[in-house]
């Protein structure tokens, strides 16, 4: 299930990315237009559920052809930023004036023991 959130995330970002050319991203464009029309290969109404198979399959080929059809190059670049998330801002800020805020003490600061009775 992970694997097809990520995937997803993948298109979206490739999609917004202005590097990637307009004609890959016309696929899904005219994949939903399909979805929307009335012509359909399995009418939805004809056979229940089996129906939402050739809609379902026409959405997975159109990001399929997305991802091809995008430059390898910006393609490894999501791929990286969504295996390795940006840290927040106060965790790069911290790790550049050498606060660990793991720990709760700056260095060279002595660590505060709790003393139990």
């Amino acid at each position: 299930m992970r694997a097809a959130l990520n995937y997803f995330r993948l298109c979206w970002r490739l999609w917004r990315d202005p590097r990637v050319s307009g004609l890959a991203k016309l696929i899904p464009v005219a994949a939903l237009l399909y979805l929307i029309s009335p012509i359909d290969v399995l009418p939805d109404w004809y056979i229940p559920g089996v129906g939402y198979l050739d809609d379902v399959g026409v959405m997975m080929l159109a990001l399929r052809g997305l991802v091809r059809f995008s430059p390898r190059r910006v393609l490894l670049d999501h791929q990286y930023w969504l295996d390795h998330p940006r840290k927040p801002d106060w965790d790069v800020e911290a790790e550049a004036t050498g606060i660990d805020m793991g720990e709760g003490t700056m260095e060279g600061e002595p660590e505060c023991q709790a003393q139990t009775p």
